[in-house]
């Protein structure tokens, strides 16, 4: 459960990113929404019937997480200031449909190998695991290396906004020309002008350290999809000692 929700987490970059990206648009909370409630909708009911048919647990559970790594691969392809909810329709299906396998998957695996008295524990145990523990700290690690990853990015781009860098200073003077038009004078154009090229500046290594985070654990999600086909001790069974119960159909 806790590997899990370090995958699940990464769902704080897709939302930072859309936080920016669709600010001041109505309901677009909502066609996201829309995306994960559709994939939910598919991909428990598809690990399900791929259990009831006796695929390999192992072999659900490495899709789920090949799942959230092309999930983050493409995501850091495509990103700009500029994307649309078609070109994130992807990302966030995978994403979603990765939950749904691997969540399956563990679920099952905790269900049938604890005993039935213990059964409380196990749900107590389950819902701690993710809502508790794995929450706060997936969200709390994301949260500090963005914030890192945007203050030492930051500080480099603004290494290169000199007098020396033309295209700076090219726009540098069409803003203050531009807020000088509408009314104010020049020291406070120049001072608005800087804060918008600040701005920009913050928003382009926000978008540079949300990329190099989707690659870096999209490629560690194709390394736990491997491990897992090779994990000895991850078979589940119907019926344990002292379990008198079917979770599972077989």
């Amino acid at each position: 459960m806790l590997v899990m929700y370090i995958f699940y987490t990464t769902s704080l970059l897709y939302n930072t990113y859309i936080d920016f990206n669709f600010k001041g648009e109505e309901h677009y909370l909502a066609h996201i929404g829309l995306i994960h409630v559709v994939c939910y909708a598919i991909s428990f009911p598809l690990a399900g019937i791929m259990f009831h048919k006796g695929y390999s647990k192992r072999l659900i559970l490495s899709i789920g997480f090949l799942c959230y790594a092309f999930s983050l691969i493409y995501f850091c392809h495509i990103i700009q200031t500029d994307l649309s909810y078609w070109d994130l329709v992807l990302p966030l299906m995978l994403e979603s449909i990765a939950y749904g396998f691997i969540l399956t998957t563990a679920a099952a695996f905790m269900a049938t190998n604890i005993p039935r008295k213990h059964n409380k524990d196990r749900v107590m145990g389950s819902i701690t695991a993710r809502y508790v523990l794995g929450t706060f700290i997936g969200y709390s690690f994301y949260s500090n290396w963005l914030f890192r990853g945007v203050v030492r990015n930051s500080a480099h781009l603004a290494e290169n906004l000199t007098v020396s860098n033309l295209p700076f200073t090219s726009e540098l003077k069409k803003l203050t020309s531009g807020f000088a038009y509408k009314g104010a004078d020049m020291q406070l154009a120049h001072q608005r002008a800087l804060a918008v090229l600040q701005e920009k500046v913050h928003i382009q290594a926000t978008l540079i350290t949300i990329r190099d985070i989707s690659f870096t654990v999209g490629i560690l999600a194709i390394i736990v999809a491997i491990i897992v086909l090779f994990v000895k001790r991850f078979e589940m069974h119907k019926i344990i000692s002292k379990n008198k119960y079917r979770i599972i159909p077989w």
